[in-house]
């Protein structure tokens, strides 16, 4: 620009360069959006979309991004983001928007083609898993279930045992968007054995001193049941690895008792039970001897005899004893003469008497 000295009128002049610099921030201003995901589970949606009229001191065009860009199915419902408004100078303005994510793709059903379903314990069993394949969702898979075409219930019994049905399977995601139905089959299976609900004493007392058996009755002290209550049928009984038939007499002794249960289906379950014969019944004397009084001799001593106890047992196997034997040699006074059976058990019973020895000389 020119420079003028006012005395002499000499005038001079240069140039100078003015730089205008823009530092103000755009307005942003939005509007919620609703984007959806695609068949991969995501959407980058245009941050133009959510533009509700930002403006800028200089730029008519402005540049817009939205914070974060991509949406996938964690972020399902509605969410907070920021749109970000940028000028020609790089200034930025930023808003928040509401981003209300949504699925509307359908899940896809793919069923195992032929489903067999049990019955439990109970001798019920429901449609209700162990039918999906591969069924597929751009997010996941939430919940499934079957229907039967021409009944009101997924569930069957013992009656419907080795029936077939065509049932058609669903499932949903997490937005409840419900697949197509798809077709299967369902039959039902009963593959339970018949069980044990009771069985016999583990523990048998003899009942009588007479002998060394017991009879035995495992089918009466037993009860057994099936899931459907149809017929058992016992077989394949074994005491101690020999074919047996109930009643059967046992010895004293651990017995180990197998059999096999088979339903009207051929559903079986072999099993194994032990049993053991106690003995508690005492050994018994009698004909114990009377008490004895006897006179010394010469030497002052008596030698006494008697006739011992007889001794008995339910099963035979005993011992004998006792303090004195006799024919045994006494003094003067009065002895307790002790006798002792005791059986194979360790059971016993015991007869006592005395000897009394006087001296007459």
């Amino acid at each position: 620009f020119p420079v003028t000295i006012p005395a002499c009128g000499n005038i001079d002049s240069d140039t100078l360069r003015v730089v205008v610099v823009d530092t103000v921030r755009p307005i942003a201003r939005s509007t919620n959006i609703i984007v959806y995901l695609d068949s991969n589970g995501s959407v980058t949606p245009s941050a133009a979309l959510a533009n509700n009229g930002s403006t800028d001191n200089c730029s008519f065009t402005l540049s817009y991004g939205l914070v974060p860009a991509s949406f996938n199915c964690a972020r399902l419902g509605v969410n907070t983001a920021t749109l970000r408004a940028t000028d020609a100078s790089g200034n930025v303005g930023t808003t928040s928007v509401q981003v209300d994510v949504r699925d509307t793709i359908r899940p896809r059903a793919l069923p195992k083609q032929l489903v067999n379903v049990y019955l439990n314990q109970a001798g019920t069993a429901c449609l209700d898993r162990g039918i999906d394949s591969l069924s597929w969702d751009n997010c996941k898979v939430d919940s499934s279930y079957a229907t039967i075409p021409g009944r009101s219930t997924i569930c069957f019994s013992c009656i419907n045992v080795d029936s077939s049905y065509l049932a058609n399977y669903f499932v949903l995601d997490s937005a409840r968007n419900t697949s197509n139905p798809a077709p299967f089959v369902a039959t039902v299976k009963d593959t339970l054995a018949p069980r044990v609900t009771r069985f016999p004493d583990s523990i048998i007392y003899f009942k009588t001193a007479e002998d060394c058996q017991e009879l035995f009755s495992w089918d009466s002290q037993s009860t057994y049941e099936d899931n459907c209550s149809g017929p058992v049928t016992i077989s394949n009984v074994t005491i101690n690895t020999l074919p047996a038939v109930s009643p059967i007499l046992l010895t004293k002794g651990l017995h180990v008792l197998r059999f096999r249960l088979t339903d009207i289906r051929g559903n079986f379950k072999d099993y194994t039970h032990n049993v053991e014969l106690v003995d508690t019944i005492r050994p018994v004397l009698t004909a114990c001897p009377s008490n004895i009084v006897a006179y010394t001799g010469p030497n002052c001593t008596a030698n006494v005899t008697w006739t011992p106890p007889t001794a008995s047992d339910n099963c035979t196997a005993f011992t004998l004893t006792s303090n004195f034997n006799s024919g045994s040699t006494f003094s003067p006074g009065v002895t307790t003469i002790v006798y002792t059976v005791t059986d194979a058990v360790g059971l016993s019973s015991t007869c006592s008497f005395t000897v009394t020895v006087l001296d007459t000389l």
